[in-house]
């Protein structure tokens, strides 16, 4: 029987930002809906979805978007065993990513990417 796990995934860019999508790497699992190739500054990403489908080892992977701040990724693991892990890097310090998650076998993450005024 196929495994349910799936990750469904929004971004929001509350920067003056265009990010552009660099990479977006399955190590397991397969897109149901693809990220955007563009986000614009301000927008909120229409929900995109990784599934494991018949794979054992559930979702895991990152996409990775490149801003004029350089590369911003964001990185997703829903295994079959274990918690949930999501998290979010910048190249450059005066910009943050926080995130809202979901658990269970169908996750559901909200990243946030903003200025960081503390930097």
């Amino acid at each position: 029987m196929g495994d349910t796990r799936s990750i469904t995934i929004t971004i929001v860019n509350s920067t003056e930002l265009t990010l552009t999508l660099s990479q977006d790497k399955l190590n397991d699992g397969n897109w149901v809906h693809s990220p955007p190739s563009v986000i614009n500054p301000g927008e909120t990403t229409r929900p995109f979805e990784a599934t494991a489908g018949f794979q054992e080892n559930g979702v895991d992977g990152s996409v990775v978007y490149a801003g004029q701040i350089g590369l911003i990724t964001f990185t997703f693991n829903d295994p079959n065993s274990g918690p949930n892990t999501f998290s979010g890097t910048t190249e450059n310090p005066n910009y943050k990513i926080s995130h809202s998650t979901g658990a269970g076998e169908v996750a559901t993450v909200t990243y946030i990417l903003e200025s960081d005024p503390t930097s």
